[in-house]
């Protein structure tokens, strides 16, 4: 089911370029620019990256179930928790554009 909301979301990310602000942030955050746009590709291929390792590591004699699984939930809570960060520092408060003055002060 995850791996189904990560191809969506990066999908999404790669056609607008944006991520919807309730994903993160609560709709307090606008996330869109070119970097949320390679984080959508990064989060397309980590689905056949994921099936990938575990045929390998089936093809190299691992075929025990637990050690698959937990190498499998390893790998996603690495995505995720770089998808998060990159999503951090792209991330702009909606509502600044007022604040933000062109003149030196």
């Amino acid at each position: 089911m995850i791996d189904i909301l990560l191809l969506v979301f990066g999908g999404w990310a790669i056609i607008t370029g944006k991520i919807p602000s309730w994903v993160i942030g609560g709709g307090k955050y606008k996330i869109e620019g070119k970097e949320i746009r390679f984080l959508g590709i990064f989060l397309v291929l980590m689905f056949p990256f994921r099936i990938t390792v575990n045929y390998l590591l089936i093809s190299a004699g691992i075929e025990e179930f637990l050690t698959l699984f937990l190498i499998d939930i390893l790998i996603l809570i690495g995505i995720i928790v770089i998808a998060n960060n990159v999503v951090k520092r792209v991330r702009k408060p909606i509502g600044d554009e007022s604040k933000i003055s062109l003149t030196k002060e």
